[in-house]
C-alpha cells in the first residue's frame, strides 16, 4: 500500500477515535474496525514513530501526520529521551504538547542554540522557550540557528545498505528484513527500500548517481534473479566455511554455515537447482559458478563414494571388511555413533549384489577390498586356497575366518616374492596375515591398493 493510502486510513481512524494510539497489532480495511485481513495500520504507525525519532521521515509527512494527532513519543520510550529533559529541568508533563512532537535530535540543536546565547530555556512557570514551538526552518529565519547539513533519507538508507554488504558481502536484502540493533538505524525495513530502489530503476526514475552507487555494492537490478543469487550466496558461504557443498538435509540457513530457525533451505535449493539442471534449465554460466564452489550434481554417486572412501579405510586399517551391521564411524576406523552407518551401507551393497542391482563398476570397486558376496563360496575358496598351499584350516581358523580371499592370495604371493614361508614348522600362518595392510605396506615398501587392484583384475572384478 502507498504511504498516503495508509495515511488516509490513519486519519480515518483519527477523526473517529480522536486520537492515534493504535495498537501495533491493528488491522483495519476502512480505517475504523478491526479487520484481521486488513491493512497492518497499527505496524505502520509504529513504523511511522521509528523513522521519525531517527530523522529519516520527510518533514512533509510530519506534518501531515501533526495534522491528526499524531503523537511521537509514546510511554514505553520516553525514558529514552526523560533524562535528556531532566539534565535541563524541563517539566514534560507541562510541555507535552510541544515536546512529544520533536525528535531528539531537533530538541539538542534548540537546547544548544540557547546555551550559546544565554538564553533560559524555560521561563518563570516552567514554559519552555517560544523557539521550541518552531520548526528548525522558522528558528532559523527568526533566531539565525545554523541548521547542520543532515543527510537525506535516501543517503541514510543507502548507509545501511553499505553496512548490510559489510556484514554479508552482498545486497541481496530480503524484502522482509529490517535492521536490528547492530545497524546505525535499527527497526528500519531495508528490503522494501531496497525493493523500492528496483522498481525506480526499472520506471527511470533512479538517477545515474544513485545507481553507481548501488551498483558499487553490488545491487541486482533484475528481481527475478535475486532469489538464485541470494541462495547462491548462501551456497558460497557454506563452501567457503566447511569446504564442500555436502549439505545435510532441511538445513535452513540465513548467513549459509549455521542453522537457524527461520530462513533459506540451502539443501533443497540444491536439490532444485539439480533437478533444474536435469531438464536443461540452469545457464551455463550458473552451472560453471555452481561447479565453482563445488556443486555435486550426481547425489547418489557422491554419496555412495563418500561410504566406499569410509569402507577403504576401515580395509586398509584392518584387512577386511568383516564389518558389524551396526558399525557407524566417521573415520572408517573408529566406531561413532554420530556417524554413517557403513555397516548398514555394506549390507546394502550385498543385497544390491545379489538381487543383479549393483553397478558393475561399483562391483568391481567392491572387489578390489575383498567384499564376501556368498559366504558359502568364499569358504569354499578359502578351502581351495589353504589346500593348495597346505594350510591347516582348524589351526589357523581364527585367522581365515577374518580375512578374505583376496588379500589371503596377496599376502601369500608377497611371501613367496620375499622368499619368505607362508606357514611355520608348527604350521601356524605367518604373521604377515594377522597385520594391517598399512603395517604390511611399511614393511615391504608396497602399496597394497595396487596389488588389490591386479588381483581384483585377474580373478574377474567385473565380469
Amino acid at each position: 500500500m502507498k504511504w498516503i493510502e495508509a495515511y488516509n486510513l490513519a486519519s480515518k481512524y483519527y477523526h473517529y477515535h480522536g486520537n492515534l494510539y493504535i495498537s501495533s497489532s491493528f488491522k483495519t480495511q476502512d480505517g475504523i474496525t478491526y479487520n484481521e485481513n486488513g491493512f497492518p495500520l497499527g505496524s505502520w504507525i509504529h513504523d511511522q514513530r521509528v523513522n521519525h525519532l531517527n530523522g529519516i521521515l520527510e518533514s512533509e509527512r510530519v506534518s501531515k501526520l501533526n495534522n491528526i494527532g499524531m503523537t511521537w513519543i509514546l510511554k514505553e520510550s520516553k525514558d529514552s529521551v526523560k533524562k535528556l529533559y531532566e539534565t535541563y529541568s524541563i517539566d514534560y508533563k507541562l510541555n507535552r504538547k510541544v515536546l512529544q512532537r520533536m525528535p531528539a535530535a531537533e530538541f539538542k540543536i534548540k537546547i544548544n542554540y540557547l546555551l550559546g546565547v544565554n538564553e533560559s530555556i524555560t521561563n518563570s512557570d516552567g514554559i519552555v522557550h517560544p523557539i521550541f514551538n518552531m520548526s528548525l526552518l522558522e528558528a532559523s529565519q527568526v533566531y539565525g540557528i545554523d541548521i547542520p547539513k543532515q543527510e537525506s533519507l535516501w543517503e541514510k538508507s543507502y548507509h545501511l545498505v553499505k553496512e548490510y554488504q559489510e556484514k554479508h558481502n552482498n545486497i541481496l536484502i530480503p524484502i522482509k528484513f529490517i535492521t536490528d540493533n547492530t545497524y546505525s538505524i535499527p527497526d528500519y525495513k531495508l528490503g522494501r527500500w531496497i525493493s523500492r530502489q528496483r522498481t525506480l530503476y526499472t520506471n527511470n526514475e533512479l538517477s545515474q548517481d544513485k545507481i553507481a552507487k548501488l551498483e558499487a555494492l553490488g545491487m541486482v537490478w533484475d528481481a527475478s534473479k535475486l532469489d538464485w543469487e541470494a541462495n547462491f550466496a548462501l551456497a558460497k558461504s557454506y563452501y567457503e566455511h566447511y569446504g564442500n557443498l555436502d549439505v545435510p538435509d532441511n538445513f535452513i540457513t540465513t548467513n549459509g554455515y549455521e542453522v537457524s530457525e527461520y530462513g533459506t533451505n540451502l539443501s533443497k535449493w540444491l536439490h532444485s537447482q539439480r533437478a533444474a539442471n536435469y531438464d536443461n534449465k540452469v545457464s551455463e554460466n550458473n552451472i560453471e559458478r555452481l561447479n565453482s564452489i563445488g556443486m555435486i550434481w550426481e547425489v547418489q554417486d557422491y554419496t555412495w563414494n563418500k561410504y566406499y572412501d569410509l569402507a577403504c579405510n576401515y580395509h586398509h586399517y584392518y584387512g577386511n571388511l568383516n564389518i558389524n551391521k551396526a558399525f557407524c564411524t566417521k573415520d572408517g576406523i573408529t566406531y561413532d555413533q554420530d556417524g554413517l552407518p557403513l555397516g548398514v551401507w555394506l549390507s546394502n551393497q550385498r543385497t544390491a549384489y545379489k538381487r543383479g542391482l549393483l553397478y558393475l563398476n561399483r562391483e568391481y570397486l567392491l572387489n578390489k577390498l575383498g567384499i564376501i558376496w556368498n559366504n558359502k563360496k568364499h569358504l569354499d575358496d578359502i578351502s581351495d586356497i589353504c589346500l593348495k598351499y597346505h594350510i591347516n584350516k582348524e589351526l589357523n581358523k581364527d585367522i581365515l575366518r577374518r580375512i578374505s580371499k583376496i588379500m589371503l592370495i596377496i599376502k601369500i604371493n608377497i611371501l613367496i616374492n620375499n622368499n619368505q614361508y607362508i606357514i611355520d614348522a608348527k604350521g601356524l600362518l605367518n604373521p604377515i596375515f594377522s597385520m594391517s595392510n598399512k603395517d604390511v605396506e611399511k614393511l615391504y615398501n608396497i602399496k597394497i591398493s595396487n596389488l588389490m587392484e591386479k588381483e581384483a583384475s585377474r580373478i574377474g572384478g567385473i565380469k
